[in-house]
């Protein structure tokens, strides 16, 4: 017989043995008791409890893995901590895109500085001239 993920209206998740043809009665909650219906989506194949059953690769680790005890020591090792699936990224990119604009504005500044600021008019001239400075930091000279 397969088995079924149910989730009652507590919020509790639970797993039960059922025939197809009764999977979607619903069963009683092990934690509360209360009526737990069916829910699509947790499968038995999901990857904690695939790990459990077959080696498989973590690509936030980089390694193959054996089982879900060997995966948390592996992480003990390396210092790191299991994020769950709801973990956003956008608010730690906050900074990078902050210094992203920084340096667009700093460009489009200079950019705008070389064709219109007295500072730059000999520069401009050589240019129109048909001047091509190949500039190269000191380190490459």
């Amino acid at each position: 017989m397969p088995i079924y993920d149910y989730k009652c209206p507590d919020g509790h998740y639970s797993e039960d043995y059922q025939s197809m043809a009764n999977s979607d009665e619903p069963t009683a909650c092990g934690e509360c008791g209360k009526q737990a219906k069916r829910i699509i989506g947790r499968s038995a194949w999901a990857v904690d409890r695939f790990g459990e059953r077959f080696p498989y690769y973590d690509r936030g680790l980089g390694m193959e893995l054996q089982s879900k005890a060997h995966r948390r020591q592996v992480m003990k090792e390396k210092g790191v901590v299991a994020v769950d699936g709801d973990y956003s990224v956008s608010e730690n990119g906050r900074e990078a895109r902050e210094k992203a604009a920084l340096e667009t504005r700093m460009v489009e500044k200079l950019s705008h500085d070389m064709k219109h600021h007295p500072a730059y008019k000999l520069y401009r001239e050589q240019k129109s001239r048909g001047w091509n400075p190949n500039f190269k930091h000191r380190r490459q000279r």
